[in-house]
């Protein structure tokens, strides 16, 4: 039988697997620029899947809302819309660098900034005990995974660039700077992403008043995601509202099959179901189940993220340095959650 802190570990894993999984339909909508894409999945994940999984787990919501002090929830939707301008980036970031690189960079940078923060804010007595430092480990091997992985993948494309014969601004690659400009746009997702996971940590108020109001504690989480979400979507619809009139791509939405009206959607519930997931094992994990459970969730979802990149084309006819780079983060970000797991058993 698991403990309640190994049960929500292997929940965590599940969600960290299905995260990995969710832009990987994009894959085969190709038909459809990145906004025809982006608008629908975000109007499911972020505006409307939130909402039934908030209303079947927490019976009176809008009441625990109005307990809530209004600077609480004011404060959650200001860091859900920061945090949905990094779901911007995120998109972004992986069109740029493919599935596998943009995800292992994205969620590796916002590792360190999601774990220890509510890290050294709530559980400073810790740093330095055994749980701490493990968790630390933990967090410096997926760093340097993210860091070979950045590395293989930029050799993966100079091959790439090679093989076509074409040239670099014509693959847009290296020297066209879309290398380095989706490098930084990865970088700065990295920083602001984390926002979910600090958020969550810190708005116990609103887990509080959930509970008094019916909700399971394991379930209390789906109060934040809820807010957290509604307010993440704005930026994502603007932005692909004004991509769609810059690049007149809205006649692309009566082209393709019936998959482009249902890949969209089933990434929605995917991303919600998750992020659920991540909120039902941290919760479970304990007080310290931000601070481990985020670095989990993130190692599982790179670890899912490189498989897709693999099946979907993405290193096809690659070999030689840049798949034994690719290798090898793969064996450190195993290592990485094997570091993880024991940090939970503390």
């Amino acid at each position: 039988m698991f403990s309640s802190a190994g049960s929500g570990f292997l929940i965590i894993l599940i969600a960290g697997v299905v995260q990995g999984s969710v832009l990987t339909p994009m894959a085969y909508l190709k038909k459809w620029s990145w906004e025809n894409t982006w608008l629908i999945y975000s109007i499911f994940a972020y505006l409307l899947l939130p909402w039934p999984f908030a209303l079947l787990t927490v019976p009176k919501l809008f009441s625990a809302f109005a307990a809530v002090p209004h600077q609480t929830i004011l404060w959650t939707l200001v860091l859900g819309f920061v945090w949905g301008l990094a779901v911007v980036l995120y998109g972004l970031g992986v069109d740029m660098l493919g599935l596998a690189l943009g995800t292992a960079i994205i969620l590796g940078m916002g590792t360190s900034v999601g774990s220890i923060v509510p890290l050294i804010g709530q559980h400073r007595e810790k740093l330095w005990a055994s749980s701490g430092i493990t968790t630390l480990s933990g967090i410096f091997l997926l760093t340097i995974a993210v860091a070979l992985f950045a590395v293989a993948g930029q050799q993966r494309d100079r091959i790439l660039q090679a093989r076509s014969g074409r040239s670099a601004v014509d693959m847009g690659l290296v020297r066209s700077g879309r290398f380095l400009a989706g490098l930084i746009i990865c970088i700065l997702c990295g920083l602001l992403s984390p926002l979910l996971n600090i958020t969550f940590a810190y708005s116990t108020e609103i887990q509080k008043q959930a509970i008094n109001h019916g909700a399971n504690p394991i379930f209390a989480a789906n109060a934040i995601w809820l807010l957290l979400a509604n307010a993440g979507f704005l930026p994502s619809f603007f932005y692909s509202l004004y991509l769609l009139r810059k690049n007149r791509t809205w006649s692309a939405f009566g082209s393709g099959a019936g998959r482009y009206w249902l890949l969209p959607p089933l990434m929605g519930l995917m991303w919600i179901s998750c992020i659920v997931l991540y909120g039902v094992g941290a919760n479970q994990m304990g007080s310290l189940g931000p601070v481990i459970g985020w670095p989990v969730l993130v190692s599982t979802s790179v670890l899912g993220a490189s498989c897709w990149g693999f099946f979907t084309g993405e290193w096809k006819g690659i070999h030689g340095r840049p798949v034994h780079l690719q290798t090898g983060a793969l064996v450190v970000l195993v290592a990485a959650m094997f570091v993880l797991g024991v940090a939970s058993r503390f």
